[in-house]
């Protein structure tokens, strides 16, 4: 069964549901200062040099890749993405106030305190330890630094490209009189930027703890090739992942059934429809500390449990632990056969992230587009710690920044209760993208619970909440004429 009518698309923007795939990316920050006049035309410059990437060329491109004959250089392209946050579509339309603030989380933005179920919360983008992930400590977008505006996005085959679009487009912020925003990392040295690069090993590259990454890509209705399974659409090639409704990430499409009944999205507007919401988070790994945590956690167990896996869900090549768990088939696996948690824990990265059989329906309504790819050198093993920043650049899109992100965030991953199926029990919250510093239960065979204090070792240095508006959206807001047409 092909839904590729997606594929062709010359309005989404690129990255959204056709990945960059680029091993080397830059993220520049920008400021637009309140002129106007200033930010329409540089972002009207920006649209007309054709430089920003839609879902056909990055498609296109990925299949000229593929067909590229053994021996031959494959094509090698440059792609650029830009994100506007709330502040910036104000700046420059202010008549869009009017529709932004019925996506609450988008238009007050990652710093903002909200109410939640009648409770005040914190920022939603805190993860790991909320002390060390305190805002004033961040290295782009805290209280004290100029706001982000503009988020652009360059992926390129090497480093030499790469430098050299960054280049060009810091020149052409500059030129039109906007600032770049400095990056100021723990060891302040900053940098106009920030740099990511996909870690060596794996399918795809491996995350700083040594994991492989970004197994769990949910499938697209619309854009990926699918077959049905079970009475269940799934990805072609790709048994037990899901295909999700396009709506669930983009603006204006058909939405998974049943998904808020007691919260129903909005309606976008005209403009906003092919837009994503983009959250953007600097997440800091110490991978010193969490490795020797994990060591010292498992000579302490009689069996020499894998606390490292446990906490994760998954063997370092991305075998499941579930049973039955096979490295070629890394998604085709279910909780059915343990509502307990003692093959998979409970507390797991993955089964919090994305709860399959325990929560099915939520599975299917929760589920991001992660683009995200790690920074810093890679730690060898057996160093000692140092005071290098290394760590990864979450990146995804998504409809809803409250229904998908904030919802996961809160109510899964910092969540001590474990999902409904089975017993409701507090095993504890992720030890990875939680929040929290509850200690988890290890739950094993014919043996009683055991309590691991895995600690935190992820926190938050950045986060920018930002909408990835179409193309010619794009050349909209870049003009003077009023966006609110119905």
């Amino acid at each position: 069964m092909r839904m590729d009518n997606l594929r062709s698309s010359e309005t989404i923007q690129g990255n959204i549901l056709a990945p960059f795939n680029k091993p080397v990316q830059i993220f520049l920050f920008l400021n637009f200062g309140n002129r106007q006049e200033h930010a329409r035309n540089w972002l009207a410059e920006l649209v007309d040099s054709k430089l920003v990437a839609t879902t056909k060329d990055v498609v296109e491109h990925d299949r000229n890749r593929k067909d590229t004959p053994e021996g031959q250089t494959p094509e090698k392209r440059t792609w650029v993405g830009v994100s506007l946050t709330s502040s910036a579509l104000v700046t420059l339309h202010p008549e869009l106030a009017a529709d932004l603030v019925a996506y609450d989380a988008f238009w007050r933005g990652a710093l903002a305190d909200r109410s939640y179920g009648g409770r005040r919360t914190a920022s939603p983008a805190l993860v790991g330890d909320q002390l060390a992930s305190d805002p004033l400590g961040w290295a782009i977008g805290g209280p004290c630094q100029p706001p982000v505006d503009a988020l652009l996005t360059i992926a390129a085959d090497d480093a030499g490209r790469l430098h050299h679009r960054a280049t060009k487009e810091r020149e052409r912020a500059e030129g039109h009189h906007l600032e770049v925003l400095q990056v100021r990392p723990d060891n302040g040295r900053m940098t106009l930027g920030q740099h990511g690069r996909r870690l060596p090993g794996g399918n795809g590259g491996v995350e700083h703890f040594g994991f492989r990454d970004g197994v769990s890509q949910p499938g697209i209705r619309g854009f990926t090739e699918a077959t049905r399974r079970d009475d269940r659409l799934e990805v072609a090639g790709d048994a037990g992942t899901p295909v999700i409704a396009a709506g669930e990430f983009v603006l204006g499409y058909e939405r998974e059934g049943g998904s808020y009944p007691e919260a129903p999205r909005p309606e976008p507007p005209p403009w906003m429809r092919d837009g994503s919401f983009q959250v953007f988070l600097r997440l800091n790994q110490n991978v010193h500390g969490w490795r020797t945590q994990m060591d010292r956690l498992r000579a302490l167990s009689k069996d020499e449990v894998d606390v490292a896996a446990k906490a994760i869900g998954r063997a370092q090549d991305g075998t499941p632990l579930a049973p039955g768990g096979d490295v070629e088939r890394p998604n085709d696996f279910t909780y059915d056969e343990d509502p307990n948690g003692e093959d998979t824990p409970r507390f797991a990265h993955i089964r919090k992230m994305n709860p399959r059989s325990d929560a099915p329906l939520q599975g299917r309504t929760h589920r991001l587009l992660r683009r995200g790819l790690p920074f810093g050198p890679p730690m060898p093993e057996n160093a000692p710690a140092d005071k290098v920043e290394r760590g990864l650049l979450f990146n995804a899109f998504m409809a809803s920044i409250e229904d998908q992100f904030e919802f996961v965030q809160r109510n899964w991953a910092s969540n001590p209760i474990s999902l409904p199926a089975g017993p409701v029990v507090a095993d504890g919250p992720d030890p990875v993208a939680g929040a929290s510093d509850a200690p988890c239960i290890l739950r094993r065979r014919d043996q009683g619970p055991v309590e691991l204090p895995l600690g935190r070792f992820v926190r938050t240095t950045g986060a920018v909440y930002a909408f990835a508006p179409s193309l010619p959206t794009l050349r909209r807001l870049g003009g003077a004429a009023p966006l609110l047409d119905r």
